[in-house]
């Protein structure tokens, strides 16, 4: 699908652009997910599990039902009070036996796709019962059902929504009868035990989708057990459905789902979905705040800020579009108003009312703190400061970016009024101008011919020549048809005014700008005609050949200008730049552009895209480094990376000038956060949806696992792996610890939450 107000390319199911933040208002609700049978061969010969309930089965210890007592999972007898262990594992199997507050033999949910990339949040979910959910509350109790031998007492009702807030906020299990026995004890001990005792903190936990449910793993546990959380609708992992506050001390995840929205919950780390609190339903998109237990969401086009506290308030109605700044100190939003955008914003303790910024426009640029806003109003450019200040820098402008410095680009038009007439040169007025209609008069000819008299005065007619005439004059009539056409229809020239906004004030940078303008960081790359170039209108025949042909004049003319520290250089001339970068720590600038060609055959003027480097602190020239060039994969450690002589989707790696690997797909070279390596998808198979996970330090090339469907790294020394995937069965979820043997987590698994994949047309 595309972007209903920017076009921009997005996901399936997409409810926000994350290009421009557009809420998308055509929303389908997601096919399900195409329900996993197990082989034959893998279930079990005694008890038959469903695959997902079969692994917490098998992770959980043995607790005896008599004592309460843990025991190894190979137990016969209790090490406590002797009493026969056979038969109490089964206690834990089928769909209704056991509850982790998740499974309850129906699936589980995945939020919709948000690319506006706000904490991974911007889903939510619907209610779901995960077998003790019985309220609108946030928990839930455990149902077990124990051993024939042994039949344990029936759990209570859960308490009220409000006595259940209140107990939550002690951090008390809660979910049993005070006077529960024995059993009921044991089985506090068997949850507390599920959710992983010491952990490595938030970064430590691996999240996923198996069987429609929602999972998390402590990595660094002893003991890996599974957490469930709730269904997850879809097979949606380009966003992240679980979001973790700044400290890691709280998990936020969305369970439930349809075209309404999600449902957004929140539980400590590591705790389990019986702990969870239920923030609300019908969530579109969500913010955590800087406290961890505050959160900010979008539900029906209302603004809601709530905490763990149940405390909820209403920040506004009729919301479009809502951001929150980096601080958690305000939150900004539009709202439609006759199809027209009218902006607000308000302090995030709601101690003070809505503030108006204003009407008839839309931000275009904000700062993380929002202290400094650009914005289009009334089709001008303005800066608005602190939320007072409000400037108009220019009017008919187009923003092109801003620095790392706040510094902002952009462009007016050079003239208000172009006519058309302006861009043509009439070398055929003087001619036209003495030309005269024909009349088939001045074409006769007298002759003298032989007759049979003797010499006879004979008349022709040249026709042929009154014909050329003719044509000739009809062509001069359509000329002044013409001329007087261009002197009526305005027309844009194609080319502007370009400036830089910083310190209050704008300044020119050049003029006669073509459009094709392009900007990373500081970095300016523009087309600069040094003469307007003129059409004749012998090489013309209606109006809209003016144009056509007069940017075709106006590129063969243009030279390429590099701007960089508040100077210009010239660069280069005829080239059709793609794109750019700006390495601003190294003082380098990169930019892909298809080699200059005299061919009169378009399709050959592209054909050998190449990629040049030259220096931003001074004047330089292009150096060309690639040829044949396939992706531009991005600055990552100061160096360039980019994969040439493509086929099938992949193609030479390069750092530099330095070949890397071979048989790279393209568009898969990404950073490892925190590390200095990058990670690449060698050998992509898009038959098996398989890729060999590599990475690069700079020196050398590390295979990490062949047969890798998707990865996410989750620390320098850990990544996540999910291998020998197949559309109808999952794959295998792995460790990567720096070990040739990987550690198993689980099988069958749908996706890595927020994992990378590789995809090929």
């Amino acid at each position: 699908m595309k972007c209903l107000k920017c076009g921009k390319e997005l996901p399936d199911h997409a409810k926000f652009c994350f290009s421009c933040g557009a809420k998308q208002e055509v929303f389908t609700e997601p096919e399900p997910e195409p329900v996993y049978e197990m082989p034959e061969e893998d279930f079990d010969k005694t008890v038959v599990l469903s695959d997902l309930t079969k692994t917490v089965e098998e992770s959980l210890p043995r607790f005896c039902p008599y004592c309460g007592a843990e025991n190894d999972e190979d137990a016969v007898f209790c090490c406590v009070c002797g009493k026969s262990l056979t038969g109490v594992n089964d206690a834990y199997s089928g769909a209704d036996s056991y509850d982790t507050g998740g499974y309850d033999g129906s699936g589980y949910d995945i939020g919709s796709y948000d690319g506006n990339g706000y904490d991974g949040g911007n889903y939510d979910t619907g209610s779901y019962d995960a077998g003790g959910y019985t309220d609108e509350s946030s928990y839930g109790t455990k149902k077990v059902k124990a051993a024939k031998a042994s039949k344990p007492p029936k759990s209570p009702k859960p308490p009220k929504a409000s006595e259940k807030m209140k107990k939550r906020s002690t951090g008390k299990f809660i979910g049993f009868a005070a006077g529960g026995l024995v059993l009921a004890a044991a089985i506090v001990f068997a949850v507390i035990k599920l959710v992983g005792g010491a952990s490595g903190g938030a970064d430590s936990y691996v999240n996923y989708v198996k069987s429609n449910q929602l999972i998390s793993i402590d990595t660094d546990a002893r003991k890996r057990n599974p957490i469930p959380y709730g269904e997850v609708f879809g097979n949606d992992y380009y966003n992240s459905i679980v979001t973790y506050s700044d400290d890691g001390k709280y998990m936020y995840y969305l369970s439930g789902g349809g075209s309404d929205g999600y449902q957004l919950n929140a539980v400590k780390t590591g705790r389990g979905a019986e702990d969870a609190v239920k923030i609300d339903s019908s969530v579109i998109q969500y913010w955590v705040l800087k406290s961890g237990k505050d959160v900010v969401y979008l539900k029906d086009d209302v603004l809601y800020k709530n905490d763990l506290d149940g405390n909820k308030e209403k920040i506004a109605s009729n919301v479009y579009l809502a951001f929150v700044d980096s601080n958690g100190k305000y939150v900004m939003w539009s709202e439609a108003v006759n199809e027209s955008y009218t902006y607000y914003y308000r302090t995030l303790d709601l101690k003070s009312e809505k503030v108006k910024l204003f009407d008839n426009g839309y931000v275009v640029y904000n700062s993380e703190d929002f202290q400094k806003l650009y914005a289009t109003i009334d089709q001008s450019l303005y800066c608005i400061e602190n939320f007072d200040k409000k400037q108009e820098i220019a009017s008919s402008a187009i923003f092109l970016g801003v620095d790392k410095n706040g510094d902002m680009y952009y462009t007016t038009l050079s003239q208000n009024k172009v006519t058309a007439s302006d861009l043509v040169n009439d070398d055929m007025a003087e001619k036209d101008a003495a030309m005269q209609e024909p009349v088939i008069e001045d074409f006769v000819k007298t002759e003298l011919e032989n007759g049979p008299d003797g010499l006879e005065k004979v008349e022709t007619t040249d026709y042929d020549a009154y014909y050329a005439a003719r044509n000739e004059y009809d062509e001069k009539q359509s000329r002044d048809r013409l001329r007087a056409q261009l002197a009526e229809n305005s027309v844009d020239a194609g080319v502007r005014n370009l400036y830089v906004y910083k310190n209050g004030q704008s300044e020119l940078i050049s003029e006669n700008v073509t459009y094709d303008s392009t900007f990373d960081n500081g970095l300016l790359i523009y087309k600069k005609a040094d003469e307007l170039p003129k059409v004749n209108i012998s090489e013309i025949n209606y109006v809209d050949d003016v144009v056509a042909n007069y940017t075709e004049k106006m590129e063969q003319s243009a030279s390429i200008w590099m701007y960089c520290g508040g100077v210009s250089y010239n660069l280069e001339k005829n080239m059709a730049i793609q794109v750019v970068f700006h390495d601003s720590d190294n003082h380098k600038g990169y930019l892909a552009a298809y080699e200059e060609n005299d061919s009169e055959d378009v399709e050959d003027n592209f054909v050998n895209l190449c990629l040049y480097e030259f220096d931003t602190a001074g004047e330089s020239t292009l150096t060309k480094i690639a040829e044949n060039l396939a992706s531009v994969e991005g600055i990552f450690g100061g160096n360039i990376y980019y994969i040439s002589d493509e086929k099938d989707g992949s193609g030479d790696l390069y750092c530099g000038e330095t070949l890397v690997d071979s048989d790279v797909g393209t568009y898969t070279v990404n950073a490892v956060e925190g590390t200095s390596l990058v990670s690449y998808a060698a050998d992509v198979d898009d038959s098996r949806l398989s890729f060999t996970l590599k990475t690069f330090d700079g020196k050398e090339s590390k295979k990490i696992a062949d047969d890798v469907s998707m990865y996410k790294f989750m620390d320098d020394e850990k990544t996540a792996l999910l291998m020998k995937f197949s559309t109808g069965y999952g794959g295998d979820l792995k460790i990567y610890t720096g070990d040739k043997e990987l550690k198993s987590v689980d099988k069958a698994v749908s996706y890595i939450v927020g994992g990378r994949t590789v995809y090929h047309d």
